[in-house]
């Protein structure tokens, strides 16, 4: 399934508002934040995708694949090995699930 493809860029902006009042006192997490948005908006070389199966998005980047679990928690990529480190891929996965498009609710 691909997420981003029910998502309106209306619907981004509104999650973006919620989730920088959320991080906004970390500058470096606002910068990844402004990637994450910019992976959802312009970036055509990013595909993400979520794999109902295995309950995990799937991030095609231009350099790598990675996994992020099902809430945004954890991520297979290097920038995630830093200890409390919320990656670009995190955050995309975060601005996602603040859409409240996709819901994992039983």
């Amino acid at each position: 399934m691909n997420p981003t493809a029910y998502i309106t860029l209306d619907q981004i902006k509104a999650a973006y508002k919620v989730v920088f009042r959320q991080v906004m006192g970390h500058v470096s997490i606002v910068q990844r934040l402004d990637r994450a948005y910019d992976i959802l908006t312009r970036d055509t070389s990013y595909q993400i995708m979520y794999d109902d199966k295995k309950e995990h998005f799937i991030v095609n980047s231009p350099n790598n694949i990675y996994l992020v679990t099902k809430y945004g928690l954890n991520c297979s990529c290097p920038d995630s090995t830093e200890k409390d480190n919320i990656c670009k891929h995190r955050l995309a996965i975060r601005l996602i699930l603040a859409t409240g498009v996709i819901s994992f609710e039983n």
